[in-house]
């Protein structure tokens, strides 16, 4: 009996949910009769699910209580369940429950967000099986699962501050006095020198120029000081543009260069309303030269594609952009570089950062401060209403910083106090949050990079083995890495299982975005289970002559076979010519996967005898 139970119950985790429906005393219902025949039989019915069965390490997981019955539920204390791991039933949370009394009325639902944070223990759970059960006695239960999170926090060493991420590529800036070292040999140790990190050689290059916050896209480091400049990470050469800045945060994407100019510092008036007050957003043509005056106050440019988003100070801009009736606040607006058209969210918000339709930015409310987003495409403005600074997007993801001290936040890195600053990213896809737990500030994101610094006493850490713990450190993050689907060719395109041949040739093509230099060849497999013939030429070329550049690998033709003929369908034999497809993996050299397949016709000669024979 015991054994069916539990068969039971291990069958229920797989939808995570157990509906109880409980029969009740009878109850009247509706008036009075003569008959006096107006008592029914009643039930209550209850549901208590998880949104989803498997969550990620650090997921917010949303906790619901379901009255799908005609009967209102009076519940005593809150939440009305607690958390368990399983099968060992040590409690997880909470550890004090409210003394409240509540009811739900039919067709309503109480949700609860918990963050994985184990109140007995006073840290995160571990990955592992978990039970909800009610304290009510409903004898309701849901199961879930915290998976790894498959996340790899990693330590450059280095010393800097306000790291981008492209690519392989970390740049950021380093204050010269706390390196304690002249890093541009000008004779002093007073300069903010531009650096950046190659994950793939994990190695540092110092470009020996002086400037801060710096941006990046494909090989083009652009920064400010005084003026815009870049460096070009092929050529190894430095251009100061001359055009004004001064001290700001610029932005890049393709050639143009988009940014904010001081008026005051400029010395012009360059949006003509007659004073020198406001910043204007301006943007640079690295390959023209031609500097383009957008005339638009704003401040915190972010440009992809077309578009450049800023935000604006309304009382810089003299209008009330927002609609509350002040002049105060800092709104959402967004330039199109070939119409010229500038639109207004009507979103308060700062530090706007765009990837594709998505403008991600931190936006303050009534009585909190929340990552938000912009849909162009849609015109949709969204609050997360996760508390968040320093946004930055990537296709679906905003990561961002969260001051623990905020708005009772609390302890998201489980070192028992809340004075951290600690990465997070939300899904915009799938509305999910997801907490890193590790100390950092100014996160930048790239595929599955996320860069960040992190000072050293925050983290209670010398990550730099200087035998102090005063410094601005360089980590980043490798998510669970993207499978990129690349485009394979394999020769010959019919393979005869009795050749004496010595190879089969593939030629793999990676799409836009990823380069063929980077394919780690030693981790290319056919099949899974076949590597490439290390004595054979590997070159990078254009095998198919469509001007995309691909990487052409051989196999031993002997192991092909070999394996074909210990997989193919003993019917297939029978055949003269069937086809068989062949399927190449790999990682790139920061542990990116790839695959691609290919079909190919397999020739099969057989003695004259052979068709005479049947399977049936």
């Amino acid at each position: 009996m015991k054994n069916s139970i539990f068969a039971m119950a291990l069958g229920l985790t797989l939808v995570g949910i157990l509906i109880l429906t409980q029969s009740i005393n009878p109850v009247l219902v509706g008036s009075s009769k003569s008959d006096g025949k107006h008592v029914a039989e009643n039930t209550i019915k209850l549901i208590l699910e998880t949104d989803k069965d498997v969550y990620v390490l650090g997921e917010n997981i949303s906790i619901t209580l379901k009255n799908v019955g005609e009967e209102k539920v009076s519940v005593g204390g809150y939440p009305p369940w607690q958390i368990f791991t399983y099968p060992d039933e040590e409690p997880v949370y909470p550890k004090i429950f409210a003394f409240l009394a509540w009811f739900l009325e039919p067709g309503q639902s109480d949700t609860y967000v918990w963050n994985q944070y184990n109140d007995f223990t006073g840290a995160f759970c571990k990955p592992g099986k978990y039970v909800i059960k009610d304290t009510q006695g409903w004898n309701l239960s849901a199961y879930f699962e915290i998976v790894p999170m498959g996340v790899k926090i990693i330590n450059t060493g280095v010393l800097g501050m306000a790291p981008k991420v492209y690519g392989d590529i970390i740049t950021f800036f380093t204050d010269e006095k706390l390196a304690d070292e002249d890093l541009n040999g000008d004779g002093e140790r007073d300069d903010l020198i531009i650096r950046y990190y190659n994950i793939t050689s994990q190695s540092l290059i110092n470009t020996e120029v002086v400037g801060h916050y710096p941006a990046i896209y494909k090989n083009i480091i652009t920064f400010t000081g005084l003026t815009v400049k870049y460096f070009n990470l092929t050529s190894r050469s430095f251009v100061n543009t001359g055009v004004l800045a001064f001290v700001d945060i610029p932005s890049i994407y393709g050639s143009i260069i988009a940014f904010p100019t001081y008026e005051i510092n400029a010395g012009m008036d360059l949006n003509g309303d007659g004073d020198r007050d406001d910043s204007v957003i301006r943007y640079y043509d690295i390959l023209t030269g031609a500097l383009t005056n957008t005339k638009n106050v704003g401040w915190g440019a972010s440009i992809y594609g077309e578009i450049i988003a800023f935000s604006t100070f309304e009382w810089q801009a003299g209008q009330d952009l927002n609609g509350d009736g002040d002049v105060d606040d800092s709104v959402i607006r967004y330039l199109n570089i070939t119409s010229g058209t500038t639109v207004n969210t009507r979103a308060e918000g700062w530090w706007p950062t765009i990837y594709g339709d998505i403008i991600a930015f931190e936006a303050l409310y009534s009585t909190y401060i929340a990552i938000t987003y912009y849909n162009i495409s849609d015109g949709s403005l969204v609050d997360t209403k996760i508390d968040g600074r320093m946004a930055c997007v990537y296709e679906n993801l905003i990561v961002f910083s969260t001051p623990e001290a905020d708005f009772g936040v609390g302890d998201l890195n489980g070192d028992g106090d809340c004075e951290d600053w600690v990465v997070r990213y939300y899904d915009i896809s799938t509305k999910t949050l997801v907490n890193l737990g590790v100390e950092g500030t100014s996160p930048s994101i790239y595929k599955n990079v996320i860069a960040f610094e992190t000072y050293e006493k925050d983290a209670g850490k010398d990550l730099n083995n200087d035998g102090d713990m005063d410094d601005n450190i360089i980590r980043y993050a490798l998510l669970n890495t993207p499978q990129v689907e690349a485009s394979v060719k394999i020769s010959p395109k019919a393979l005869n299982l009795l050749s004496k041949g010595k190879w089969v040739t593939a030629s793999i093509e990676l799409p836009e975005g990823y380069e063929i230099a980077n394919v780690n060849a030693s981790t290319i497999l056919l099949n899974g289970s076949i590597p490439i013939d290390v004595n054979a030429p590997i070159t990078i070329g254009d095998y198919d002559n469509d001007s995309i550049p691909d990487l052409t690998v051989k196999f031993e033709r002997a192991k092909i076979i070999q394996y074909i003929l210990a997989n193919i369908n003993i019917k297939e034999l029978l055949k003269r010519f069937t086809t068989i497809t062949l399927t190449i993996t790999g990682k790139l050299n920061d542990g990116t996967t790839f695959q691609g397949s290919d079909t190919i016709k397999i020739i099969i000669p057989m003695p004259r005898y052979a068709r005479f024979i049947h399977f049936y």
